[in-house]
């Protein structure tokens, strides 16, 4: 499914709790890795509170110790981009998609507003609305050396669209891995009905609070189908429609049915657009700890 992992450290700690996800999905698919370090125009002495590679000498010899931290026998790449960039994220969108050829970006997520948060600016957040290739954001609350796995995957998904792209990345996904799938869908309350749906629902409360309770069924129903799609393949799969705000309860369901990565589609720009804001990705990450995948469907 994926064959070459392209990892962007800037030589703090921080980002290197992309690290134990990257050694795992790189064992699973047989994918090489490149870890990536570009230097920075006007970089700061410190990244994070914590001192920032200045030099091509010295980010070569850092990406080196990494790659010692590979298991023998791993397919390790150092890369590092000596010329001097101005935009760190389309440098990494450039450089994942053009010069790399890669087809999974991991990276930490962190901004100034907290490790716990996709803020506006985060590199994170610019290279998955630049590009179009699937990007793993790992907490940087999660230190270096825990270790991943994945047992179980959720996967949001809606009542619109076809689902086949992402459920068969998910099949591949999920059998390499040898994981759980687990399908969700978010039905709004009239409580929770977002953005101008809810002037609508305030005209017509009894005929709307109906007409969402029929959706939930009808979600229900869907993801039953999809499923047995999974199921048929050997795949383990189940099922749960939520009844609330989305973000938030994608989040707690993932805390509770011990997922462990959220997989949540995308569909080009205008879905990026849609994605960001309505505040699910951003109030997931928020809230969940969790590794999040955003993958680009057709």
């Amino acid at each position: 499914m994926f064959k070459h992992i392209f990892v962007p450290l800037d030589g703090s700690p921080m980002a290197e709790t992309a690290l134990p996800a990257a050694m795992y999905f790189a064992k699973c698919f047989g994918a090489q890795i490149s870890l990536v370090h570009l230097i920075e125009k006007g970089r700061p002495q410190t990244v994070h509170d914590q001192p920032h590679l200045h030099d091509e000498k010295e980010a070569a010899a850092y990406l080196a110790g990494i790659a010692s931290l590979f298991p023998l026998g791993a397919h390790v790449n150092l890369h590092v981009h000596a010329e001097e960039v101005s935009h760190v994220a389309q440098s990494i969108v450039d450089h994942s998609m053009t010069e790399l050829h890669s087809d999974l970006v991991i990276m930490c997520t962190h901004g100034d507003e907290g490790t716990r948060r996709f803020v506006s600016g985060s590199i994170a957040q610019q290279v998955i609305a630049r590009g179009t290739l699937p990007v793993l954001a790992v907490h940087a609350g999660n230190k270096p050396q825990d270790e991943f796995a994945c047992g179980k995957i959720l996967m949001p998904l809606g009542g619109q669209g076809d689902h086949g792209d992402i459920l068969e990345s998910a099949t591949q996904f999920a059998r390499c891995c040898q994981a759980i799938i687990r399908l969700v869908s978010v039905v709004p309350t009239f409580d929770t009905i977002p953005g101008k749906w809810f002037q609508v629902g305030r005209l017509l409360p009894g005929t709307t609070s109906e007409m969402l309770d029929i959706e939930a069924e009808e979600m229900s129903k869907i993801l039953e189908l999809q499923a047995s799609v999974l199921r048929k393949k050997d795949i383990v799969a189940e099922t749960k429609v939520l009844r609330g705000d989305p973000g938030h309860l994608i989040a707690v369901d993932a805390e509770e049915s011990a997922a462990a990565m959220i997989v949540m589609a995308t569909h080009g720009k205008s879905g990026m657009s849609a994605l960001w804001e309505g505040s699910v990705a951003h109030k997931v990450f928020a809230e969940s700890m969790k590794p999040v995948m955003l993958m680009p469907v057709a």
